[in-house]
């Protein structure tokens, strides 16, 4: 039986749950998408992308500006009503299942391809999905607390590594960059932003409890930067050892570019962490949109126990992950051309949608009052 502590989490919490879900797509995605479009210039782009993180920021704030808990869920129905409520969700809840079989099967391939290459993806498949499951079950607080660990250990180690990266930088490589870069480090930013502003993704998972002061603009902002940081040295590593013109025909430039690094004379020492890293990002990555998903079935369905769903979501999302492609080129050109583009959509529209129509029945002084604290399960 789950308390009421397993089914909220902090503000701050989800601030980190969200740090492990852009990492895991940024890392694989992030040199491809900036070097694809603003080539040299690739280093420029996360600003862009940080900008519309901002405004996603802005349009959280206002949605949940009187409100003591953050529930996108309940706030959609509340907003938009139960039947246009109820169908928006369900778009959201296919979208997550989506992100999560793509993610799922992104994570199985990249393995084969580096380490593993005489096992079938589908074992890796399965692996992941036992865990994620069981943490299902368990509810979000577990998951965030196992994140609390999970998201230092993978800073750390991106950080070491940047370390080792750092004397085989070219500087040639980043450069020139003119005015004519504008445009597509603009282009770059706006398809990089599709996990970005991911960050609507966590207030599906369950009620999030305010800090002082309600929804505080000044914590995630500070996310923000943590991630700008990140991702342009994550740029700067692969683009800047690499070139633009390398990393454009790579399906996984980062890990290319830390097999340059030399430690005692064995590549194996500087993989092994990184492959680790890499594994807990995706894990937190679909437990995520899992969960949000699974929430999201739960409210359709009003059934406030899992046991059942769970198992049934769980082979539905491994269907899913299956019948995608398993060359990592294709899955690299379906993230970036189709995914990342329709996630930066639902990113901004989603509370954009939400906060237009709840500023017009206010004014209309027709909006219902804030839903309760909820009794079903996240």
């Amino acid at each position: 039986m789950q308390t009421k502590r397993d089914t909220t989490i902090s503000l701050r919490q989800a601030g980190l749950l969200f740090i492990s879900l852009y990492l895991s797509v940024a890392i694989r995605l992030e040199p491809v998408v900036s070097s694809q479009y603003a080539q040299q210039a690739a280093p420029l782009a996360p600003l862009v992308s940080f900008l519309i993180f901002v405004l996603v920021i802005e349009l959280l704030r206002r949605l949940f500006r009187q409100d003591d808990r953050f529930m996108l869920p309940e706030k959609a129905l509340q907003i938009l009503g139960p039947r246009a409520g109820m169908a928006a969700l369900t778009l959201a809840g296919l979208w997550f299942t989506f992100q999560a079989a793509l993610y799922l099967r992104s994570y199985s391939i990249q393995l084969t391809s580096t380490i593993f290459p005489t096992v079938r993806p589908a074992v890796f498949v399965f692996l992941m999905l036992l865990p994620v499951g069981v943490v299902i079950r368990k509810g979000p607080w577990v998951l965030s607390r196992m994140n609390d660990f999970i998201v230092v250990s993978i800073l750390v180690v991106l950080g070491v590594i940047a370390l080792g990266v750092v004397k085989r930088i070219d500087l040639q490589n980043l450069q020139p960059i003119t005015w004519d870069s504008v445009l597509p480090v603009a282009r770059a930013g706006v398809y990089s932003s599709g996990h970005w502003v991911a960050l609507w993704v966590v207030f599906f998972l369950c009620p999030i409890v305010r800090n002082r002061g309600g929804f505080h603009p000044t914590l995630t902002l500070r996310t923000g930067l943590l991630l700008l940081a990140a991702s342009i040295v994550i740029i700067v590593m692969t683009v800047g050892s690499l070139s633009s013109r390398v990393v454009n025909h790579l399906s996984l430039p980062f890990i290319f570019a830390v097999k340059q690094i030399e430690i005692a004379s064995s590549l194996q020492k500087v993989e092994a962490p990184v492959i680790t890293m890499w594994i807990l990002s995706d894990f937190v990555n679909i437990a995520v949109y899992s969960m949000a998903g699974m929430r999201i079935l739960r409210k359709l369905t009003a059934a406030q126990e899992g046991d059942v769903l769970v198992p049934l979501y769980m082979a539905f999302i491994l269907f899913l992950a299956m019948a995608l492609t398993t060359a990592p080129m294709e899955l690299i050109y379906l993230s970036v051309e189709l995914f990342l583009p329709i996630s930066a959509a639902l990113g901004v529209g989603f509370p954009l949608l939400l906060v237009t129509v709840q500023a017009i029945r206010r004014r209309r002084g027709n909006l219902p009052p804030p839903p309760a604290d909820p009794s079903d399960l996240p």
